[in-house]
């Protein structure tokens, strides 16, 4: 799925942040199955005890994916 149209988009960010609306538009593309999983879903946690939510969940092909969007800056944060 190369091009996405505005039909597409616009649905997906009245539900949840522009980043992840753009990210669910790739996953519908490329994804076999996704999800947005709730708060708690999953039980995996930051080594401090936190609890990690992933902001997706795919599966493709060959595996299965736990996305987390993240803003550039965070990027450098050691719990990424």
């Amino acid at each position: 799925c190369l091009v996405v149209s505005a039909s597409v988009y616009i649905p997906y960010k009245n539900l949840i942040p522009i980043p992840n609306a753009v990210i669910a538009v790739i996953l519908e593309c490329d994804a076999q199955k996704w999800f947005k999983p709730a708060k708690s879903q999953f039980k995996i946690y930051y080594k401090d005890g936190l609890n990690i939510l992933p902001n997706f969940v795919a599966e493709t092909g060959d595996c299965l994916l736990k996305v987390e969007t993240k803003p550039q800056a965070g990027m450098t944060d050691s719990k990424v």
